[in-house]
């Protein structure tokens, strides 16, 4: 936690002088951020602090900004497409069903006609009692 602090301080100073940081490895392998230099059994590496221009960052938050509402507005007509699209699959299938209704209705209505057609085309003969 305080190696982030050391370095977000570090980062968004605007001060011209900085005292130089350092990055120091002890035996153990634990890295640690000071403003001295490391003792002689540790590693040393000196790190680089880049001062930052607030108009920078300023700029920077206002394309974040725009990059977002723009990225909002295509996530948002995605969206109506996907919609729509599903919309037209229903409307598809609802259709398939209306087909298949439709169909097997007309192959009774015809099977229904060709049975009462072959029933009406025999002769009764007339029986006498």
């Amino acid at each position: 936690m305080n190696k982030f602090l050391l370095i977000a301080i570090a980062l968004f100073s605007t001060s011209t002088f900085a005292a130089p940081v350092y990055k120091c490895k002890n035996a153990s392998g634990q890295v640690i951020y000071q403003n001295q230099q490391c003792p002689e059994q540790a590693q040393m590496q000196e790190v680089e602090i880049l001062t930052v221009n607030p108009s920078v960052i300023e700029n920077a938050q206002k394309k974040l900004q725009e990059d977002l509402k723009a990225q909002a507005e295509i996530d948002a007509e995605q969206s109506a497409q996907s919609f729509k699209q599903r919309q037209l699959n229903a409307v598809e299938k609802n259709n398939t069903v209306g087909d298949t209704i439709a169909e097997r209705t007309q192959n009774q209505t015809n099977y229904l006609q060709n049975k009462f057609n072959r029933n009406t085309d025999i002769k009764y003969k007339p029986v006498d009692y």
